[in-house]
């Protein structure tokens, strides 16, 4: 537990309420300094109550008011860091936050980016897993990456890993026992070939983290959603349709487009980039060049790739090659501006057969809910809670998986006890990573600097 006092502002100034949060052992002896209640006691007790909102004043280290205000004291270990906590609540004017935190300023030290919740993991508040949902709750912009905070906030995945942890354990006490008295391990105990199954068990379990994770890492981290096509094909019209704003040049001219054009929008609940691109041609100009060069660039860095073209636009060789260079990447063949003709290019249409082709308006908006829900299944397809959703996680978890899969074949070609040992050891060390059992000094400190202050 952290011995030193720190202080920090947990809301930004300039709205009508500003909220400054201490944490440490000096806590109640820096109110008492700096805040004055309105009464010096309530019924008799102390008028710093555990978990009561208290009126009064506070004032600088010279006894000059700064602000009324209001201050809640937490005694530890009830409080959020585990520490004795108090959170000071002050007018939001940027003058009276900067006054306010001078103040504790001459008493404690500024708190450096998440040390609270980083003081919360050290004192076993919450394990490392949920201190970095707390990060995800903070950064959330769509309801499905709310959803997947909370769930993890929760302690659900905590509960999961704990469960699969405990299981090798298990197995890891059996193991060992085996080693250690060979000769006292009777009929009645586990054979090889149970604990096989048991730890397939255990790996189908973390496979199945690992799936999910895969499906839901992009409620987190939000996907890029490239938009290409040739000239004209209504990549800007569709940008804009899909955003319910104007927020692309669309003209009846071939080429408006000359650079990449990024959004972020949120599609039935998942986070996404989208990124309008200059149409895919053979460029005359420079700045054409340039603009198609980056339109190759968006699309190779993408999630997805939105395939554009007018469905009666005469096919061509140029737009074969164009297509062929995209579509190893995932991606959606769009037919556009369907409001405008009856029958699609006959060459286009049998080129295209394999694909599940949509048809699509921007002007009427015919097929652009359909669009959507492709897009939100494609980037998120699974109905299942996001139990995962942090690439860390995810590379820890396949981690497991390979090495538990090491000590099934261990066994199973009959290596002996020590080498099956060894591999479930570094898998109980990976999952240990996760929820902060193993984690090292250093993945903490990379984990909590990318917090904001006062979190």
């Amino acid at each position: 537990m952290a011995e030193d006092t720190v202080f920090a502002p947990a809301t930004p100034a300039g709205g009508a309420i500003a909220m400054i949060r201490i944490s440490g052992a000096d806590t109640i002896s820096l109110l008492r300094k700096f805040f004055i209640p309105a009464e010096k006691s309530l019924d008799g007790k102390e008028f710093l109550e555990h978990r009561r909102m208290t009126y009064g004043r506070l004032v600088n280290a010279e006894g000059e008011l700064i602000d009324t205000c209001t201050a809640a004291y937490y005694r530890a270990p009830h409080s959020y860091t585990g520490e004795d906590m108090a959170e000071v609540y002050v007018h939001g004017s940027p003058a009276a936050m900067q006054a306010a935190l001078e103040a504790f300023g001459t008493a404690a030290r500024p708190a450096e980016a998440g040390e609270f919740t980083k003081r919360a993991f050290l004192n076993g508040k919450l394990d490392l897993s949920g201190a970095e949902a707390v990060m995800d709750m903070i950064s959330a912009n769509t309801e499905l990456a709310r959803k997947a905070a909370a769930e993890q906030l929760s302690g659900g995945l905590k509960k999961r890993l704990d469960g699969i942890y405990d299981s090798m354990t298990d197995a890891a006490a059996y193991i060992a026992a085996v080693i250690d008295y060979p000769d006292e391990m009777g009929d009645d105990t586990v054979t090889d070939a149970e604990l096989i199954k048991r730890l397939g068990i255990i790996k189908a379990e973390v496979d199945a983290l690992i799936i999910n994770g895969l499906g839901s890492r992009v409620l987190r981290e939000g996907a890029r959603v490239a938009i290409t096509g040739e000239p004209n094909a209504g990549k800007s019209s569709l940008l804009n349709a899909l955003l319910l704003r104007e927020r692309a040049i669309v003209t009846e001219l071939a080429g408006t487009t000359r650079d990449t054009i990024e959004e972020s929008s949120s599609v039935m609940g998942v986070p996404v980039v989208f990124i309008d691109t200059a149409g895919l041609n053979n460029a005359g100009d420079k700045a054409e060049r340039l603009g198609v060069e980056r339109a190759f660039a968006a699309a190779e860095n993408s999630e997805l790739i939105l395939w554009l073209r007018q469905g009666d636009r005469v096919f061509t060789e140029n737009e074969a090659k164009l297509f062929d260079s995209v579509k190893a990447k995932k991606h959606m063949v769009l037919f556009t501006k369907c409001d405008a003709w009856t029958k699609p290019d006959p060459e286009a249409e049998a080129f295209y057969a394999e694909e599940d082709i949509l048809l699509i308006s921007s002007v009427t908006g015919e097929g652009l809910e359909a669009l959507r829900q492709r897009i939100a299944y494609t980037l998120h397809p699974t109905d299942e809670p996001a139990i995962v959703t942090n690439t860390r996680h995810i590379n820890a978890l396949s981690e497991a998986s390979r090495q538990l899969a090491a000590a099934i074949e261990s066994c199973e070609s009959g290596m002996g006890a020590d080498c099956c040992s060894t591999d479930l050891a570094e898998a109980m060390h990976s999952i240990g990573l996760i929820t902060g059992r193993d984690a090292g000094e250093d993945v903490i400190d990379a984990i909590f600097s990318r917090f904001c202050v006062g979190k």
